[in-house]
């Protein structure tokens, strides 16, 4: 019987928690499957980030960030950091030859997505907002395909096929969804009365500021 390969799945990916425990949770899943997986990651969390990978055994390596300009003077500097991340992650696409490149949205790795192109790698994003982020409205004109956890708003400028495949959770929150009520010391903990309603109002990549 012919054994099937196994594939090496790259997770481009970084930035805030929003972006990277999606990440880790489809990295696990790739893993569970007896596929390889390798997340290269960018950013300000680069530490927290490879330590975490770290303790769920996945394989992970950082890679430059390459932020937006704030202003006109910072363009140079910009341009210059986004050419040598994208140069390397080019190379070491052509060392390793992964079969996918899958970019989570952070724009701090959007460099390493388009050096993966370059390389002949195919790129498959994952959006987790309604509305698409900046780095996968630009990237969509270069990828096979968008995986969205909502549907997309009828005008959003997304220039690749998408498929709704909802928003990857890690197993901490599925396990603490199973569990129904908290436990009573997380009330306490937290500042919270048990008699009361409890809202949680929360914001993610644009939308967290004007929360």
């Amino acid at each position: 019987m012919k054994h099937k390969r196994a594939l090496h799945v790259v997770i481009a990916s970084g930035g805030t928690g929003g972006h990277f425990y999606p990440s880790l949770a489809i990295a696990e899943a790739i893993q569970e499957a007896g596929d390889r997986v390798t997340m290269l990651l960018a950013g300000k969390h680069i530490s927290d980030q490879l330590r975490v990978a770290a303790e769920h055994g996945i394989r992970s390596m950082a890679v430059p960030a390459c932020n937006l300009p704030g202003t006109p003077f910072s363009a140079p500097g910009f341009l210059w950091r986004f050419g040598t991340a994208l140069l390397r992650a080019r190379g070491w696409a052509k060392r390793e030859k992964p079969d996918v490149f899958l970019g989570m949205g952070c724009f701090a790795s959007a460099a390493t997505c388009l050096g993966g192109v370059s390389a002949g790698v195919p790129l498959v994003l994952h959006e987790g907002n309604a509305w698409m982020g900046k780095a996968n409205r630009w990237l969509s004109r270069f990828a096979r395909a968008a995986a969205t956890s909502l549907p997309l708003v009828p005008d959003c400028p997304c220039r690749c096929p998408q498929t709704q495949t909802g928003m990857p959770l890690r197993q901490a929150l599925l396990e603490g969804a199973a569990k129904g009520e908290p436990a009573p010391e997380y009330w306490a903990e937290n500042g919270l009365d048990p008699d009361l309603k409890t809202i949680l109002i929360f914001g993610g990549s644009q939308g967290a500021e004007a929360i």
